[in-house]
């Protein structure tokens, strides 16, 4: 939520993300695309613009934490907004080394994959926030008849074949991850 003084009063609310103004997406080999930007509205920043021009006044940004900062940056910090918002190091958030962070957030992604080999039979992917497949992640999955379905997923994301009785699930959980 941002606030101007000079120049004309003006306020304004924006989705801060993680990507500059073109940021793109390569899916080359999907068949179809979602995009539904996910809005947390107990995490708003709020911006207050400079009242007077002078030099080294800039806008602030203040944060859902109670923290202010006036770096001369024209957007907030998302990096930061994101470890307030997940208490993760901010290290967990870039790419090079969101792999190694130790609490990689899993979800089940929601499409049945009938296995081909096994008629009957399908298994489900697990990823992390970025879509990325989780090898070696334990999984709890009820099936809508209330069988328990565990195990850990496989190189490919993969959990194991269940029967076609487990699906649509019931309930999903990642007890423990494991490396």
């Amino acid at each position: 939520m941002s606030e101007n003084f000079l120049g004309g009063y003006k306020k304004w609310i924006s989705l801060a993300g993680r990507g500059d103004i073109y940021l793109s997406y390569q899916a080359l080999t999907a068949r179809k695309v979602y995009f539904e930007p996910v809005l947390y509205s107990d995490y708003v920043v709020s911006s207050e613009g400079t009242k007077v021009h002078k030099i080294g006044s800039f806008a602030k940004f203040i944060y859902p934490d109670g923290s202010v900062v006036a770096d001369g940056k024209w957007r907030p910090d998302f990096l930061k907004l994101q470890t307030i918002r997940t208490g993760r190091h901010r290290d967990c958030f870039t790419p090079g080394r969101y792999a190694n962070c130790p609490d990689r957030r899993p979800q089940l992604l929601p499409d049945w994959q009938p296995e081909p080999d096994n008629p009957g039979y399908g298994h489900y992917v697990i990823v992390d926030e970025w879509g990325n497949k989780l090898r070696a992640f334990s999984y709890r999955l009820v099936g809508q008849d209330g069988q328990i379905f565990q195990g850990k997923s496989g190189a490919n994301g993969r959990t194991k074949p269940l029967p076609a009785s487990a699906h649509p699930l019931r309930e999903i959980q990642f007890p423990v991850e494991v490396w």
